[in-house]
């Protein structure tokens, strides 16, 4: 445990100061290993360091060496996550393209939750639609629900407007409904044959 906190740190600082070194010798300290060893939280905590530090610098090459990680132990997807959160401070705009050119799946999940995250205060009907992008259903219903729940106590109607008009699925709409205490499922707004109230 010392030890990796140690190695850890040391390749925080050699990453601020020279991340493509750092990561070079994060591929030294793994090549060897199994993927059960390189799948451990310290190894994936010595990847989000080094991807955290090397794209405050260069967000493009943070990504480049992210994306080529192993994925076990869902290295590649935190490291991913990093680069993800970081790149949105510097260039929110290109950051979001190189998310949306990321093949759909747990990787991707990760960067957009990460967008989520960061648009949700500034621009929670910004941070809706990256929610409702995710590829695993439950995890997209669970962050669109957060969204709709910290965005309906600042702007009721927005809110609401915004889950009515989302192409999500019957049995989403009737759950995210829940949200605003409703447990019918009303459709989505100017559906044929939808009752006005």
């Amino acid at each position: 445990e010392d030890r990796h906190r140690a190695t850890r740190s040391i390749l925080r600082g050699v990453a601020e100061n020279t991340p493509g070194k750092a990561a070079a010798i994060y591929g030294e300290l793994t090549a060897g290993l199994s993927p059960q060893l390189r799948a451990t939280n310290e190894h994936r905590r010595m990847a989000q360091e080094i991807a955290s530090a090397w794209s405050a610098a260069s967000p493009q090459e943070a990504a480049d060496w992210a994306m080529g990680l192993p994925e076990p132990g869902e290295v590649r997807r935190a490291a991913v996550g990093e680069v993800a959160e970081r790149w949105l401070r510097i260039d929110s705009m290109a950051a979001g393209e190189w998310i949306l050119e990321l093949p759909e799946g747990r990787v991707r999940d990760a960067a957009a939750e990460r967008v989520v995250e960061t648009m949700l205060p500034a621009d929670p009907a910004a941070a809706f639609d990256w929610a409702n992008s995710l590829s695993d259903d439950g995890h997209r219903t669970g962050m669109m629900r957060e969204v709709l729940h910290r965005w309906s106590s600042r702007d009721f109607a927005s809110a609401n407007a915004a889950l009515q008009s989302a192409e999500i699925s019957p049995e989403q709409r009737r759950e995210l409904n829940q949200v605003f205490g409703r447990n019918e499922d009303p459709g989505p707004a100017g559906d044929p044959g939808e009752q006005s109230e």
